[in-house]
């Protein structure tokens, strides 16, 4: 089960990889309101469901304590988001000039990841034992 909880963690990963190309490469983020917030679901769903299958592959033992598991899986989605942030600042993807402009990209951005990673760890978790979406 636990290779199965990673292929499709890595597997949405290449997906992620390749709308992220298809992005840069096309300028479909600025074509298109909505592709960056895809984007950002997507990664938050990728950062949670890795999250969620390595603690279940290193802490076999606490699979039940699903509160600690929920909460470490959306901090590092938080975590991995600010972190991508300030890659944009960064390297010169957006600009804290805009100001408000900036304030709400940001904001719906991190929205959007930690949506996907609740999504990730739901999804994770419902893949790794039935009975344990039985304890939520």
């Amino acid at each position: 089960m636990k290779r199965q909880l990673f292929g499709r963690a890595f597997f949405l990963l290449v997906v992620l990889a390749v709308l992220f190309f298809l992005g840069y490469v096309f300028y479909l983020q600025w074509a298109f309101w909505w592709f960056d917030m895809v984007l950002h679901f997507l990664g938050g769903a990728v950062v949670a469901m890795g999250g969620v299958a390595t603690w279940l592959y290193l802490f076999p033992e606490t699979n039940s304590d699903i509160t600690k598991i929920i909460l470490t899986a959306l901090f590092w989605v938080i975590f991995i988001g600010i972190l991508w942030e300030l890659y944009e600042v960064h390297f010169g993807i957006t600009f804290l000039s805009d100001g408000i402009v900036y304030v709400r990209d940001t904001a719906s951005d991190l929205i959007m990841d930690i949506c996907g990673g609740i999504f990730g760890v739901l999804y994770t978790l419902r893949l790794s034992s039935k009975k344990t979406l039985q304890i939520l």
